[in-house]
């Protein structure tokens, strides 16, 4: 590290420069700052010490976690490809497979560490000091080489062509047609592929595009594409090339495919080794459903005397769930129970529990009194929350928490939402149900999951965690949705048809009343946000098409400001006023009831009325 400092000439490794050569600015640490030269244009750029090669005094430690890291390819080849070899072998047993793969495993891990120590002990006996002295650099450079290929250590390139093994795989899992020339089919889709951005960037200059273009194949092929020509291919919308039709690309698919498999079978042993047997589990479930359906009429009845509205039936279907879910999934979705238990096999992925409207799920939460004055509508009823919202679920972050939300309070709440009450953000749509709200979290989480940690061991242990739970969910709903990850969230989440509000969620009236699908949410976010004037005039007359029988004004906009608040005295009196009116105008009397409840205790220090101490004399 030493010996790398500002004026040195550097080799970038990795990134979109890499293949370029730059010169040190400035040393911080491991953070490098480099000038490249782009076109004639020259840029500073940080890298961090391991994406640079420079020449350095002695070669050799680069040289020993050079053979480090290809030995290690070397192992992690091998144990890929025996996944390769039984991607078209039954499910049937996947512990099974599991548990062969650990012996096989073991046998090449005990060759890893003799091969490793033989070629380490090698290398010292090969690249001495005298040598050092007597060859230099450039000669010992060589000699690594030579050696690395004599040692069959050399890796193999991304875009070399495809081995007989690797097509007969790409066959059998139908990735590539059996009687397609795969090189000729890669190569046309190429030149498809460049003759479409062409028509697309119509301003970038002919010698751009011949600096893409010429001996584009041939240098890709070799999986060598030149520096400059990545560069240019990501400004012109080819941030990885490795995603294109290649040999890099099927072999990606491959190596996927074997990721997965291995995922399977360990995800199938992992079952196997901490859940109960599966007549001990499906009874579990069973009577959980059993105790969730025998507490269903005293809830209802308590919710409706107490809120005046009606508990959908996935409410019900949660509390079985929950109820059903062994002691490691519980953990697995919550990490204070995980904390408590101190389950070591498993990760906490969610941090979420049940709350608000669960709390009456036990006779003594329905014989709880609030604190004098309160109201049981007001319990978990956080600052921000709207007059639709009623809180189910509690999240571990920020305030993060889970509820019913009842467009029409004279039927069954529409769906479920969420949002932060101590963090940015609106309120998101999270589906139907509570546990399509559980659903997408745990494809979330999935999504994100490659953020989460750089240790394989806690990824994959993230990764056995996430399909433990969403294995669990969907034993009681959306057993039909078999997308996963980001092409989950993606494709379940609709919110069309309401009217847009500052909370991002949206409202909804019932015809024929005015529908105002059309709002221009940032002007009003700015003009609340900034006490402009013309949000008097937006009171007035939305107050006004509301005595005249239409109320999607008053509702939208007392909405926006029951958001924004902010404990602006002016702003609450007025969101207060619109909702009511709103309201009264729907017939909606259960959520006025609560939005005038709310206006009068919104700034409570705490949403449990039932435990805190609140001095009402104040």
């Amino acid at each position: 590290m030493d010996q790398l400092q500002p004026g040195c000439t550097v080799k970038i490794l990795e990134g979109a420069f890499a293949g370029f050569e730059g010169t040190v600015q400035a040393v911080s640490g491991i953070h490098i700052t480099v000038m490249v030269k782009l076109f004639e244009r020259e840029t500073s750029v940080q890298f961090r010490l391991e994406q640079l090669e420079w020449e350095e005094l002695d070669l050799r430690p680069t040289f020993r976690q050079d053979l480090t890291n290809q030995l290690e390819s070397e192992r992690t080849k091998k144990l890929n490809d025996w996944w390769l070899q039984h991607l078209d072998q039954s499910e049937d047993d996947l512990a099974g497979e599991y548990r062969a793969f650990l012996q096989f495993r073991t046998r090449v891990d005990v060759e890893h560490v003799r091969r490793s120590a033989q070629l380490h002990h090698d290398f010292s006996s090969l690249f001495t000091d005298r040598l050092l002295d007597e060859e230099g650099n450039a000669k010992l450079k060589a000699r690594w080489s030579e050696w690395l290929e004599r040692e069959r250590l050399k890796q193999r390139g991304y875009g070399e062509p495809l081995t007989t093994f690797e097509l007969h795989c790409l066959k059998r899992l139908d990735l590539i047609d059996d009687k397609v020339d795969l090189q000729a089919s890669m190569r046309q889709r190429w030149q498809e592929t460049l003759a479409s951005l062409k028509t697309q960037y119509t301003d970038a200059t002919s010698e751009e595009w011949a600096a893409i273009e010429e001996g584009w194949w041939e240098d890709f092929e070799r999986g060598a594409i030149s520096a400059e020509r990545k560069v240019l291919l990501a400004i012109w919308g080819i941030r990885n090339p490795s995603k294109l039709p290649s040999p890099h690309h099927y072999r990606s698919l491959l190596w996927q495919a074997a990721e997965e498999r291995h995922h399977q079978a360990k995800y199938a042993h992992f079952r196997q080794e901490h859940l109960p047997p599966l007549e001990e589990l499906a009874a579990l479930r069973a009577g959980a459903r059993q105790q969730a359906e025998a507490q269903r009429e005293p809830v209802q009845a308590f919710f409706q005397q107490a809120y005046q509205l009606t508990l959908p039936d996935h409410v019900f279907a949660f509390w079985a769930f929950w109820l059903g879910l062994t002691p490691l999934e519980r953990a697995a979705m919550d990490w204070r129970i995980n904390e408590r238990d101190e389950f070591d096999v498993t990760m906490s992925v969610l941090g979420i529990s049940p709350g608000g409207i669960f709390e009456y799920f036990e006779k003594a939460g329905r014989e709880r009194i609030p604190q004098a004055g309160l109201d049981h509508r007001l319990n978990d009823r956080f600052y921000r929350d709207p007059p639709e919202f009623f809180t189910a679920l509690h999240g571990d972050t920020d305030g993060l928490h889970f509820g019913l939300w009842y467009d029409n309070p004279h039927e069954p709440s529409a769906f479920a939402a969420s949002y932060y009450s101590r963090d940015g953000g609106g309120i998101a749509y999270k589906g139907q149900t509570l546990l399509e709200a559980v659903r997408e979290e745990i494809e979330w989480t999935e999504f994100h999951s490659d953020d989460y940690s750089e240790q394989e061991e806690e990824r994959s242990q993230h990764r056995l965690s996430i399909q433990l739970l969403r294995d669990a969910v969907m034993e009681y709903e959306t057993g039909d949705r078999p997308e996963r990850g980001e092409d989950y969230v993606d494709t379940y989440g609709n919110t069309e048809g309401r009217i847009p509000t500052c909370n991002e969620l949206g409202v909804i009236v019932p015809p024929p009343h005015e529908q105002l699908l059309e709002r221009d949410v940032e002007a009003i976010y700015h003009a609340i946000r900034t006490d402009d004037h013309q949000v008097k005039t937006w009171i007035d007359e939305a107050l006004q098409a509301c005595a005249q029988g239409q109320p999607a004004r008053a509702l939208a906009l007392g909405h926006d400001l029951h958001w924004l608040s902010h404990d602006q005295q002016e702003r609450k009196e007025a969101a207060h006023l619109l909702l009511i009116r709103a309201y009264e105008m729907l017939g909606y009397r259960a959520l006025a009831e609560i939005a005038t409840l709310h206006h009068q205790y919104r700034d409570l220090p705490n949403v449990d009325i039932y435990n805190f101490h609140y001095d009402f004399s104040s």
